[in-house]
């Protein structure tokens, strides 16, 4: 069980421990924090609504909308569909097209945009795409200076 919970990032252990909250009434928030290697104040804070993930608290400091996001990750979904890789470079351009369509001069982000981008964007981190993209080296390290 601890084997599987080390292999999920912060996030994704917060959303199964808050699930074990809900569908337990009885549950325990020290005891469920610790199974999952939560802060167990963190974790009741989360629980009783008092703080936000954090890819939520900063949503309005984001360069890119959600749904212009979204355009971002159906465009990786379909070149993994067709078997083409795509770089961090890749993403980044296609982040930078997307700003200049809306007006954005001089389109900049921040060296780790992408993988953050990959963070919030869980539906990448399904192991049907995120396995493929990683060991097939389509998603490149961040610390590669690509552009």
């Amino acid at each position: 069980m601890e084997k599987e919970v080390t292999k999920l990032n912060l996030e994704q252990r917060m959303q199964k421990a808050l699930h074990e909250l809900g569908e337990n009434p009885n549950a325990n928030i020290k005891h469920t924090a610790a199974v999952n290697l939560l802060n167990r104040n963190a974790l009741s804070n989360r629980f009783r609504g008092k703080t936000h993930a954090a890819h939520q608290a900063h949503e309005n400091q984001q360069r890119l909308s959600p749904s212009q996001e979204l355009v971002i990750v159906a465009w990786i979904q379909e070149r993994a569909a067709m078997g083409l890789m795509t770089s961090s470079h890749e993403v980044r351009e296609r982040a930078y097209e997307i700003m200049r369509s809306t007006g954005d001069a001089k389109p900049h982000l921040h060296d780790h945009w992408v993988g953050e981008f990959l963070e919030r964007q869980t539906v990448l981190n399904d192991a049907a795409i995120n396995g493929k993209m990683r060991r097939w080296g389509n998603i490149k390290s961040e610390s590669c200076d690509c552009r």
